[in-house]
Parts: C-alpha cells; structure tokens; sequence
C-alpha cells in the first residue's frame, strides 16, 4: 500500500534494526500494551513470531528515509468477517498525520480487499492521541471498561471500544 508519505508493506527480517529502534522506546510500546524491547535479538523474535505470521501485519516505512517507523496491521477476529485495528508509531514521528495516513490506507484495505464488514480497535483510554487518529478515520466509540487491560508490569488500565463498519466507512469517505 502506497500513501502520499509512506509505504505499507510486510515484514522482512531485515527490518529488525529499524523495529528495535522504535520499539525500545518506553514510550511507545506501553502504550498498545507491550514491554519496550531490550535487544535487536527480541525485534527480530517478534517480526518472526508475530508480524509474519499475522497475514495482515505490515511496517509503516518512511518514503523520505525507506525507514521503518512503525507497525500496523488487522487481526481477524471470531465474528466473521471483523477484524481489529492495531498500531505504533515511532515517537520521533509523533504528531505529524502519519499514523492517519496509514489507518486510512489499512481502513480502505481492511473493507475493500479482506471484504470486512467491521474493524474495531481499542486503546487505553489515557491514549488520547491514538483516539484521535480513529475518530479521524471514522471509527465510532462504542464503550468503556473499567481496570479493563493488565498490562506486562502488573498495571491496570481502562479500555475504550471503537467500531467502523463498512457503512460508516462509505459515508465518512464521501466527507
């Protein structure tokens, strides 16, 4: 997938340097619910283990430096045909509408080629710029729950539920 800025493609092995980079910071990976890694050896395990087998799960590569700068992918859930939202972000890139440009590629992906009849995602409800990013693509909060999510250090967080369906989708496109 092409966007004006980046390029959404699959993993390689290769990537594991620029994934490092991003997901060491102790910013990004707490807040979608992950331990920042401590090595080059666990982004690779991780591109292995799950980027690659996820079908769905691509680098967001900077086309300014051919640079990974994050992750984002679907998920296919239980309740066919729905699949789940999820991303990160380099925090050097942070605020710049890049995270939009790609949810609205995977968005478009997500309801034209995987024929989805809904997306969902959540996020901490503290993430108030990852709420943003969804609201802009036309997802709609659904609910909240309370000490929903234990994170891998033992803290609790509440959670709040967005949904897209596809009928959302085709209106909020037209605007």
């Amino acid at each position: 997938m092409q966007t004006t800025r980046l390029t959404i493609r699959r993993f390689t092995l290769n990537d594991q340097q620029d994934v490092f980079a991003y997901a060491k910071d102790p910013e990004v990976g707490p807040l979608a619910g992950w331990r920042p890694h401590r090595s080059e050896k666990e982004s690779l395990h991780i591109i292995k283990h799950l980027f690659l087998r996820n079908p769905y799960s691509y680098a967001i590569v900077n086309n300014a430096n051919q640079t990974v700068i994050g992750s984002i992918g679907l998920t296919k859930k239980v309740f066919r045909p729905t699949y789940e939202l999820g991303y990160s972000l380099r925090k050097d890139y942070w605020g710049q509408g890049l995270m939009s440009e790609a949810v609205q590629a995977v968005v478009h992906f997500g309801f034209d080629q995987l024929q989805a009849t809904r997306l969902i995602a959540k996020t901490m409800t503290h993430n108030v710029a990852s709420q943003k990013v969804l609201l802009k693509a036309g997802f709609r909060k659904t609910h909240e729950k309370k000490q929903h999510f234990r994170r891998y250090d033992g803290q609790v967080f509440d959670i709040t539920f967005y949904e897209l369906r596809r009928s959302q989708w085709r209106n909020h496109a037209k605007t």
